[in-house]
C-alpha cells in the first residue's frame, strides 16, 4: 500500500514487516523505516549472507563504513536491517544505473538511529543522489523491498523461490 502526498513529492509504504517514509529532495532520499519486528539486526537471521550471495553478489564488494571498520562481507552477519537495506538499495541504484549505460556508478548513504528519542526499530536512512535519478531510484527500492522482505521472511530457512 502506498500514499503519496504530490506536492512534497513524499510517500510511505506499509509492508508485512516495516513501513517506509520516503522523501526526494534535490541532492538527496530521506528514508525513515519502522521495523514491525521483534528482531532488529541480522543475527536473528542467519540465511542473510547466503540470500543476498545469491541475489546481489556485488553487495559485498560495497564499501561500509562502521564503528569496527569491517569489510560488509562480515558486518553483514551481525548488522542493523535499516543498515542492511541501506546496503540492497545502493548496490542496486548502481547495478540499474549501469544497465542504463552509465561507464560508472558511485552512490553513498548513511543510516542512523536513536532509540532513545525514536521507537526501537526506527531507522534514518540518507541516500545521496540527484532528484532527477527517482526512476532509477524507484526500480531499486522496488527491488530492494523484494529482497530484505525475503531475508525478513526466510532468512532462518533457504526457499527455492527466485526473487528476480
Amino acid at each position: 500500500m502506498s500514499i503519496i502526498d504530490e506536492d512534497l513529492n513524499k510517500f510511505s509504504l506499509k509492508l508485512d514487516f516495516y513501513s517506509l517514509i520516503v522523501s526526494p529532495q534535490k541532492k538527496e532520499t530521506f528514508i525513515t523505516m519502522s521495523l514491525n519486528t521483534a528482531h532488529f539486526h541480522t543475527n536473528a537471521f542467519p540465511r542473510t549472507y547466503s540470500i543476498l550471495e545469491k541475489t546481489i553478489p556485488g553487495i559485498f564488494r560495497s564499501k561500509c563504513f562502521n564503528d569496527e571498520d569491517l569489510p560488509f562481507s562480515q558486518e553483514v552477519l551481525n548488522t542493523e536491517i535499516g543498515h542492511l537495506f541501506e546496503h540492497i538499495i545502493l548496490e542496486y541504484l548502481c547495478q540499474i544505473k549501469l544497465q542504463k549505460g552509465a561507464k560508472k556508478a558511485l552512490y553513498k548513504g548513511f543510516t542512523n538511529w536513536n532509540w532513545k528519542k525514536d521507537k526501537k526499530g526506527t531507522f534514518h536512512i540518507i541516500l545521496y543522489m540527484n532528484q532527477a535519478e527517482q526512476e532509477i531510484f524507484a526500480e531499486a527500492l522496488d527491488k530492494s523491498i523484494k529482497v530484505l522482505d525475503y531475508i525478513l521472511r526466510f532468512g532462518d530457512k533457504i526457499s527455492s523461490d527466485k526473487l528476480n
